[in-house]
């Protein structure tokens, strides 16, 4: 749903999604942190199947799940990783799952057709780091030729409280 008086959206409309976190106080239940108004989906539905998951060796949790949509032949999916900043919750990553624009492209032609498939850790390894890097593999191919599997390493920033994209990012600007 996209509002509060149950309306459904559409194609156009982002789901929203609320989260919060509880925890207890000599005064009984309280909210440490939330937000009820997450823009993440599409078609107007937010995406409902959610991992939680540890995200830093300080009991810093989070959760993460996965949206697609498709637009005029090109398809695709997105991570969503949502944990506490404050008294927020906000999106840590919001980056490529999988792209194909082979719907949009007439190989007959001599379109050559894009597609990405992406794994996702994380690093929990990298336990002197205040939340965890991603590994993300990414394998698939650019305009019809096969590309060699990467792994790639996605540092988390704390100034924007965002992982951070690496340089040469093949998934950068993606959309669908």
């Amino acid at each position: 749903m996209t509002n509060a008086g149950g309306e459904s959206g559409s194609h156009v409309d982002a789901g929203l999604v609320g989260a919060l976190i509880i925890g207890e106080s000599k005064n009984g239940a309280e909210i440490i942190a939330g937000d009820p108004n997450i823009s993440i989906g599409a078609f107007g539905s937010s995406p409902t199947k959610w991992e939680f998951i540890k995200l830093g060796p300080s009991n810093y949790w989070g959760w993460k799940n996965t949206w697609g949509d498709a637009h005029q032949g090109i398809g695709g999916s997105r991570y969503s990783i949502l944990a506490p900043y404050g008294k927020k919750i906000q999106e840590l990553a919001g980056f490529v799952e999988s792209y194909s624009d082979e719907g949009n492209c007439d190989e007959a032609n001599g379109c050559k057709a894009t597609s990405y498939e992406t794994a996702l850790e994380i690093d929990s390894t990298q336990i002197g780091e205040k939340v965890f890097p991603l590994a993300i593999t990414v394998t698939g191919k650019e305009k019809g030729k096969s590309i060699p599997e990467k792994t790639w390493k996605l540092p988390f920033d704390s100034k924007t409280w965002a992982y951070a994209e690496p340089q040469n990012w093949p998934l950068k600007g993606l959309d669908f």
